[in-house]
């Protein structure tokens, strides 16, 4: 079995919304929201109360925030599928399957949010997209190179 970024990203995004609703300060807001019947519910004034309700904004986006991680990873894994028609290249006794290969500017924006998110939540989850970056890199490097030579 050969490693799939956009696997990979997938499980972050899952991941992510799982640790929403485990989370009581996230979890609570989002059965707010489900309870107050999700349409219009996520706003930043209660309408009766005057009280603000940005915990219910905070769990929207984060469970959004890991959806999005989803539809991103299974994005990529049609990418690998379908639209990467490269072919497979031969490097000693390597086979550098193109299938496996993002373009290098993936494993780039991944590396930029991972430091930059983590560097401003260090207790966050940001840190995974670190080793997901240099992987897409790396084997992005490692096919380019072998295509050349």
């Amino acid at each position: 079995m050969h490693y799939n970024p956009g696997t990979a990203f997938i499980s972050t995004g899952v991941g992510h919304c799982i640790v929403g609703l485990l989370v009581p300060k996230l979890r609570t807001p989002l059965l707010e929201i489900i309870s107050a019947g999700v349409i219009n519910s996520v706003v930043k004034v209660h309408p009766l109360t005057g009280e603000p309700t940005f915990d219910r904004s905070n769990s929207f986006w984060f469970q959004f925030g890991g959806v999005v991680m989803v539809a991103m990873g299974r994005l990529m894994q049609l990418y690998l599928r379908d639209v990467n028609g490269e072919e497979d290249v031969v490097r000693g006794k390597e086979v550098v399957k193109a299938s496996e290969c993002l373009p290098e500017e993936v494993g780039w924006w991944f590396l930029g949010i991972g430091v930059g998110g983590g560097l401003m939540l260090p207790v966050s989850g940001f840190w995974l997209l670190v080793p997901q970056g240099l992987y897409v890199v790396w084997r992005a490097r490692q096919h380019n190179k072998a295509k050349s030579a």
